[in-house]
């Protein structure tokens, strides 16, 4: 389901993905991984805070997720806070 997800955010179907996204993370509610993908696709959306307590989210679940990481930092510069983006 995840594959179909990631499939569906690479053809632009948002909707589709974070459908796939949620419910793999209904699945598995620890998986860090899963909800960077989420995020993304909030961010792909320009749902730029949900995407935010996404990342934040991921990064309680794992500190050193390395996506979660750079795409939060993204999400900063996006927003013009290039000291959180550190």
């Amino acid at each position: 389901l995840e594959w179909v997800g990631m499939c569906r955010h690479l053809r632009y179907d948002l909707d589709g993905a974070l459908k796939c996204y949620e419910t793999c993370a209904d699945m598995e509610p620890i998986n860090a991984e899963i909800l960077v993908k989420c995020a993304g696709v909030k961010m792909d959306a320009g749902k730029l805070e949900e995407a935010m307590k996404l990342f934040k989210t991921a990064l309680e679940l794992d500190p050193t997720a390395v996506d979660a990481l750079l795409h939060r930092a993204n999400l900063y510069m996006l927003q013009n806070k290039a000291k959180e983006a550190k």
